[in-house]
């Protein structure tokens, strides 16, 4: 799961329409038969123009400039005539069409008249009207934007996303346009923040007793996890009473519906005498980071000496959780990816914290055509900072980012918000990552991975590698 919260006002929507992106499975997508790639908690960069609601304006072209001050690409903000416009009281229909009017990040919309396809479809549609109809026309607008990864999730799909969240405090967070965190979705049923009565909209104004407005969310999710607490600690302003004095909350991280990412991690004795760590990912879910560090930590004090990091049929997760798991093997500050969104602009996200690993540790990496996203955001890090070597096949090739909207009648939006390069500006979309030793990586007889496969001088490839790519820039 980011950056772009993917907020910002159109004609001052409110706060239900914040994202807390991250990147999805394919089981959330009938359209997508691999996998929906989503950030977390993001905001755009830049925000876009408003869409010229009141009038007919011409088409205006805004040039923007990355973070380092080299340029990006232009946008076009489109416009729309007043009878193409959206009111700002919306029904379901109209809340999509802002927002893929804001955010969606092919801005020729799929080559579709996008204030024309609004007005078409409403009277087609005979709108407003009853929930279906709403929602079977929604799902024809979306289907204009050819785009197999953007479309409406139902109720408890978008429930369902809660296993991304780094907090565990039983419901998902955004940012909203003044840079506060919060609430987006109704805390979980049982849990303790619904018997606390926390609402959808509620502000978050401090974490562990840390003021949080203005922050990212990897500063978030920082405070957060860094002592593996068992519970957190919000300071929450509420959003039905705002002239109540804030609550401190002290809430239980409950992980118990989400499930260990990391499914094997063992100590291997090889026949030439190295100590070989084996670590085999699942997922980038809300656990990765502490359960991927729970598992470096046993296998260092079992004296491994190289490692071995599994990402094979892996198909994602948030892009949050890929960054902070990189974290564990980077050394602070060093690029992760760079998220372009809608408007051009262009955003390093980097390694923060400690590492986990002795950087003499050496590593390999194992991708097949069923690493994406996620996988392949880790793994391009890793291999472009010189630090890992890869081994395999060519991964997925999955370089778009979406965004999870929540909407006002429960149902949520995943849309196509961004795009991803590596750290060395590679765009992997439809090509995939190839690795540096292409093979078939089989499994023995009782299914455990045979890891002399690695040869030593393997694990040592990655220095003559990044000698050479030194020499190229």
């Amino acid at each position: 799961m980011e950056q772009s919260g993917l907020h910002g006002e159109v004609n001052q929507q409110p706060s239900h329409s914040r994202v807390w992106a991250l990147e999805t499975l394919h089981r959330f997508s009938k359209l997508a038969p691999t996998f929906l790639s989503l950030l977390l908690g993001v905001r755009p960069l830049f925000a876009l123009a408003p869409p010229g609601y009141a009038a007919a304006e011409a088409a205006t072209t805004t040039t923007t400039t990355t973070t380092d001050t080299s340029p990006a690409s232009s946008v076009t903000v489109p416009t729309f005539s007043e009878d193409q416009a959206a009111s700002d009281s919306d029904d379901l229909f109209d809340e999509v069409w802002k927002l893929t009017s804001k955010f969606y990040l092919d801005r020729s919309f799929g080559g579709s008249d996008w204030g024309k396809a609004r007005v078409d479809l409403r009277a087609q549609s005979n709108l407003p009207g009853d929930s279906a109809s709403e929602t079977k026309a929604t799902k024809k607008l979306l289907k204009k934007l050819g785009d197999k990864y953007t479309q409406l999730l139902s109720p408890y799909m978008y429930t369902e996303m809660s296993r991304f969240d780094p907090i565990g405090a039983g419901f998902m967070l955004s940012i909203d346009d003044d840079g506060y965190f919060c609430v987006s979705s109704d805390p979980r049923e049982g849990s303790v923040a619904a018997a606390q009565n926390v609402q959808k909209g509620d502000k978050i104004l401090e974490i562990e007793g840390v003021a949080i407005k203005g922050k990212s969310v990897f500063d978030a999710v920082d405070l957060i996890t860094k002592e593996d607490k068992a519970d957190v600690r919000l300071t929450i302003q509420s959003k039905l009473h705002p002239g109540t004095a804030p609550r401190l909350l002290v809430l239980p991280r409950d992980f118990n519906a989400v499930s260990n990412p990391v499914t094997k991690a063992q100590l291997t004795l090889t026949e030439d005498g190295r100590k070989v760590g084996y670590l085999k990912l699942r997922e980038f879910n809300s656990l990765a980071k502490e359960k991927v560090r729970e598992a470096l930590s046993s296998l260092e004090e079992q004296g491994a000496e190289a490692y071995i990091v599994d990402l094979r049929g892996n198909p994602g997760g948030s892009v949050q959780a890929a960054v902070s798991v990189a974290s564990l093997f980077l050394p602070e500050d060093k690029i992760v990816t760079f998220i372009q969104d809608a408007t051009g602009n262009r955003l390093p996200l980097k390694t923060q914290g400690a590492t986990a690993l002795p950087p003499s540790d050496p590593i390999v990496v194992w991708t097949d055509r069923k690493s994406a996203s996620a996988s392949e955001i880790l793994a391009s890090a890793l291999h472009d900072n010189c630090r890992a070597v890869l081994m395999g096949q060519r991964t997925f090739g999955k370089g778009l980012v979406q965004g999870v909207f929540g909407l006002t009648d429960g149902k949520g939006l995943v849309m196509t918000v961004a795009k991803y390069e590596t750290p060395r500006g590679a765009s992997i979309q439809g090509t995939g990552i190839l690795p540096d030793i292409e093979a078939v990586i089989p499994s023995n007889i009782l299914g455990d991975q045979d890891v002399s496969v690695v040869r030593k001088e393997d694990f040592g490839l990655k220095d003559g590698m990044c000698v050479e790519a030194m020499a190229s820039k």
